[in-house]
């Protein structure tokens, strides 16, 4: 879907994405670094944003998951007789 179908009169489940978004922007309980990312992928094309949102996603997790992992080592190693 290229930006411009955005840029048309919204569908019923456009407006829906839209206010929900709309929603997470001006939430002061949005992390300032979450609404620059939004802010800047509502200016891409949705797919190229969606395939950097999912990369960005995949490494966090990779991070998050090495993380867990290092300190489930550690408590393990820890409590060892």
């Amino acid at each position: 879907m290229s930006q411009a179908s955005w840029d048309q009169e919204p569908t019923w489940r456009q407006a829906q994405v839209n206010e929900t978004i709309e929603h997470v922007l001006v939430d002061p309980a949005t992390h300032f670094w979450l609404r620059a990312a939004l802010q800047s992928a509502l200016t891409k094309d949705p797919a190229d944003a969606l395939h950097d949102a999912r990369t960005l996603y995949l490494l966090l997790k990779e991070r998050w998951d090495a993380i867990v992992e290092a300190s489930n080592n550690t408590i393990r190693h820890e409590s060892s007789p």
